[in-house]
């Protein structure tokens, strides 16, 4: 996925944001359960990794308002131990939660 396309998406998901959306439309945005794609974790999905083949990156977002066949859900747990393969870059892209929060201030 090229820098255009990942920009377009975060722009529609900036749509979703409850400022700008009916309240019932973002309410089930995030009754929305996904869980983590690892095999047998059942845990709820906090996280999406997505891949740039050609540039050897990986990120790591806070998770996706929508799927995506190309993307994968992944828990907490799961995001935070995930390593790139070798010789590729792990971009690390979530904001900050609990405790880490008040130092990213």
């Amino acid at each position: 996925m090229d820098e255009i396309e990942r920009e377009s998406s975060r722009r529609t998901a900036a749509a979703w944001l409850p400022s700008r959306a009916p309240r019932d439309a973002f309410t089930r945005v995030v009754t929305m359960n996904r869980t983590c794609a690892r095999p047998t974790c059942s845990v709820s999905a906090a996280s999406t990794m997505s891949y740039d083949y050609e540039a050897q990156v990986v990120w790591i977002e806070d998770l996706h308002i929508e799927s995506h066949p190309m993307t994968h859900d992944l828990c907490a747990k799961h995001a935070d131990r995930s390593t790139p393969p070798s010789g590729w870059e792990l971009r690390d892209q979530r904001n900050p939660r609990g405790i880490y929060a008040l130092h990213a201030s």
